[in-house]
């Protein structure tokens, strides 16, 4: 064994010593902050996301009570009449109410009216989840508990 050997030996066992301390600082340290940084940013993603919700809830639920009070929306829902249709829903309706779709539903979970229409490319698409006949779970949507538990099919 000579000296050189040794000094190789030396050599291997310190770089390797120094790959593991930095190995080990990087896996130990380094990296739980970077996990904790992500979370933290996707924590205030999705309170953005729910704020954002918040305020579309708030208006969906003021523009569907602005037209449940109305009394023409009551009397179409006795008479049925087509003129209801033509004055209160055509496109410009969505188009100034920045709103996609109209579903009045009877308390059956009949649809009575369905109109979709994307206000912002200005023309109609499908929505068949608002089909409460065939996506039964959608059904939640009506606002009454008692009624719901009525017709509860979960």
């Amino acid at each position: 064994m000579t000296l050189r050997f040794f000094v190789i030996i030396g050599t291997l066992i310190l770089m390797c010593f120094v790959t593991s301390l930095l190995v080990s600082y990087r896996y130990f340290f380094t990296l739980p902050t970077i996990n904790e940084n992500i979370k933290d940013y996707q924590n205030r993603e999705l309170l953005s996301l729910e704020i954002a919700l918040n305020r579309e809830f708030v208006f969906l639920k003021t523009l569907n009570y602005d037209y449940a009070v109305w009394d023409d929306s009551y009397d179409f829902m006795t008479s049925f009449d087509k003129d209801y249709i033509e004055s209160n829903y055509v496109d410009d309706t969505f188009k100034s109410l920045k709103i996609d779709g109209v579903f009045i539903y009877d308390m059956n979970f009949k649809q009575v009216y369905g109109h979709t229409f994307d206000y912002i490319q200005e023309q109609s698409f499908e929505l068949p989840e608002f089909d409460l006949n065939t996506h039964l779970p959608n059904r939640t949507i009506l606002p009454y508990k008692k009624i719901r538990q009525n017709a509860s099919v979960f």
